[in-house]
Formats: C-alpha cells, sequence, structure tokens
C-alpha cells in the first residue's frame, strides 16, 4: 500500500500528465517532504533529468497522427518563421497576428520535435525562457512529425531549463543589455488572456 506522501505527489505528477522518473522520486522524497517543492524541482529543471518518455518517435512517421493523450513536453526553443533571419537572431517578434508564425522546438527530455502555430499565442516568443513546461492536449494534430499547435489545445505549466539557458547563452553573443528583454512568463492568468 502507498503512503500517503507517494498518492500526494501521484496525484500532482498526474495533474501536470507528467512522467517523472522513479529515481527522482525516490531520492527527492528522501530530501524533501512538501511535495509541492518536489513538484517546483521538477518545473525548473530539464526534462531529461526529471522525466521518463513520454512520446514514441514512431509516431511521428505517419503522414497524419493525433494526439490519443495529453503530454507534458518543455519548449526548448522558438522562432518566429514570419521574420527574416537577422531579425530572429536577435530575438525580434512580429507583433502582426494575422503574419505571425512560430516554429517551437519541443521536446520530453529525450525525444525533440517541431510544432508549428499560426494562431496568436500572445504568451509565446523567442525570447521565453527556455524549459517552459506546457501541456498539449488529446486531439492535437500532427502532419509528418510537425505539431500543429493552437491556443484551445494547449496549456503552459511554467518553469525553466538552466542547462537550455546556458546552451543559448553559449550559442548567442550574449549582451545582457540587448537580451534584457527575454521573459518569464507570468503564468497568473495566462490562459484567461488567450
Amino acid at each position: 500500500k502507498k503512503s500517503f506522501w507517494l498518492v500526494n505527489m501521484d496525484d500532482l505528477f498526474k495533474s501536470l500528465n507528467a512522467n517523472p522518473s522513479i529515481s527522482l522520486l525516490r531520492e527527492q522524497k528522501e530530501n524533501i517532504t512538501d511535495p509541492q517543492l518536489i513538484i517546483d524541482f521538477f518545473l525548473n529543471n530539464d526534462l531529461h533529468t526529471t522525466s521518463d518518455p513520454v512520446i514514441d518517435p514512431e509516431s511521428f512517421l505517419y503522414e497524419d497522427y493525433i494526439l490519443e493523450s495529453t503530454i507534458l513536453v518543455q519548449i526548448d526553443e522558438i522562432v518566429d518563421i514570419s521574420l527574416p533571419l537577422i531579425k530572429r537572431k536577435d530575438f525580434i517578434v512580429n507583433n502582426s497576428e494575422k503574419k505571425r508564425t512560430l516554429k517551437f522546438l519541443l521536446s520530453d527530455g529525450h525525444f525533440q520535435f517541431a510544432a508549428i502555430s499560426k494562431d496568436y499565442l500572445s504568451a509565446f516568443d523567442p525570447r521565453i525562457i527556455p524549459g517552459v513546461k506546457m501541456k498539449i492536449l488529446t486531439g492535437t494534430r500532427a502532419k509528418f512529425g510537425v505539431l500543429f499547435l493552437k491556443s484551445d489545445m494547449i496549456e503552459i505549466i511554467g518553469g525553466q531549463s538552466l542547462e537550455l539557458k546556458k546552451i543559448r547563452n553559449s550559442r548567442v553573443i550574449y549582451d545582457e543589455n540587448k537580451y534584457k528583454n527575454q521573459q518569464n512568463i507570468n503564468f497568473e492568468n495566462m490562459n484567461q488572456n488567450q
């Protein structure tokens, strides 16, 4: 029979559609007694470290595919492909709702895949802190391995990945003043604004 602590943790992770690694849970259980602190640890670290895979890469080989269950992924990168390359590298955002097209590089921590959105997703732009976790809901469509994100088929959870932030900073000639616009998204009321 599971202890109350583990049942409570199971419920918390199920609410996120997360697939935490068992070794992570055991390790954290020994060190932390507050389940919320474990969730915070989970959200603020790379899914490669904290999770077991949730995506079957074989499913992305089909011409048309529909997600059969909600999955938790992290955003590794966002690029506004409606802009020329010179503007993309400076994290500039196309503010035109009609022209904006975002390409996402997403991951379950073990498998990276692309997603596209033509919907105007106000909370998303290339300056987002890498590693933000989000749910992609059941019924989301994919074509030849590219997911098509719609505002009513995603839920932002939050978090970050210090590992991904370091990678971004090493690839971009990083000037603190120039890129001070990088955002930690305010997730309060976010779903209400979409």
